[in-house]
């Protein structure tokens, strides 16, 4: 696709923030907001969920503050319940005229294939609805070959007073196809995580990598090249020990001192044990927990030009000591 042009006055002005947000029982989004100062200029949501006991979805809350800001791209790694819920309000909300590009695995909608709940099937419907009918093609299905990544969404910041310009751009390095065809055709070893989409946010040469429910089975064809430079993950699954085949992967490409966050799954994720291997790895581990709080979130802003990141915890989010 065509690269996306902002005009920047002073690159030291140019901040990411990242929201990891999680509820009490499960769920989970992230927000990528990308400001000039206070000015939104960009914003990606990955995932979608609401505290469904308490009809509280933080996310409003978030882009509230931000001046309510449209919504430019929506990700929907898994269709799992746990990342499904609320996604035709949010998008109604901020995104009214269905302008946004929405990027999926390419698989879930088979319906012979793979079950997928209620939440998702009707937020599918909502998104054939309004972004892929008429003259609206917005709807990009994700399905890479293996050792393959591809940058689907790319945007270009250029300094006014130098003509200096950075670059950034969506990295998808999965699902695979040949694993999707795979558990399509054999039912009894279906996964509905080899589904889910994985991505890295590379900019000015920085990774920042969410991992979605990446499952073990998929771990093996991730493209090395977006292990080469990482400032932050997002922890695959939850902190899962299932895909632990990946902190293996960090390991031997020596991704340390990067920003981690997590959230929680019921009362089993995240596994207290993967969670110290990240810390191990000189990792800012951040995680969000159970109790009364509607919800947690870890909010990491980083300055893209000095590399300064600061982090804040609001709701149940804590740091792991």
């Amino acid at each position: 696709m065509k690269e996306i042009e902002f005009s920047i006055k002073d690159f030291k002005s140019l901040q990411i923030h990242f929201y990891t947000v999680g509820y009490p029982q499960e769920g989970e989004a992230i927000l990528t907001i990308i400001c000039d100062k206070q000015e939104v200029l960009f914003t990606s949501l990955t995932d979608c969920y609401k505290n469904v006991s308490q009809n509280y979805n933080h996310i409003n809350a978030i882009l509230a503050a931000h001046g309510n800001p449209s919504v430019n791209v929506f990700i929907w790694p898994p269709p799992d319940q746990d990342h499904s819920i609320g996604i035709p309000d949010v998008l109604e909300m901020y995104d009214p005229n269905h302008n946004a590009l929405i990027y999926m695995p390419s698989a879930f909608d088979r319906e012979d294939k793979f079950a997928i709940c209620a939440d998702a099937t009707c937020a599918f419907q909502y998104l054939h609805r309004n972004y892929n009918s008429g003259c609206k093609y917005n709807i990009i299905p994700v399905s890479l070959s293996d050792g393959e990544s591809r940058s689907l969404y790319k945007m270009k910041f250029v300094e006014t007073r130098s003509f200096r310009s950075i670059h950034c751009s969506f990295n998808f390095l999965a699902p695979f196809g040949a694993l999707e065809w795979r558990r399509s055709a054999n039912h009894a070893k279906f996964v509905m995580n080899d589904l889910s989409i994985v991505y890295a946010l590379r900019f000015n040469g920085i990774d920042f990598l969410f991992c979605g429910d990446l499952a073990n089975q998929s771990v093996k064809f991730i493209k090395e090249d977006f292990l080469q430079n990482v400032f932050f993950i997002k922890i695959p699954h939850h902190g899962s020990d299932e895909p632990i085949s990946f902190i293996n992967k960090l390991v031997e490409n020596q991704v340390r001192n990067a920003i981690s966050t997590t959230t929680v799954y019921q009362n089993n994720l995240p596994v207290q044990s993967v969670l110290e291997k990240y810390k191990n790895l000189n990792h800012d581990v951040y995680c969000t927990g159970r109790g009364d709080s509607e919800f947690g979130c870890i909010k990491t802003t980083i300055n893209i030009v000095k590399l300064i990141n600061n982090t804040s915890l609001t709701g149940n989010a804590y740091r792991l000591n």
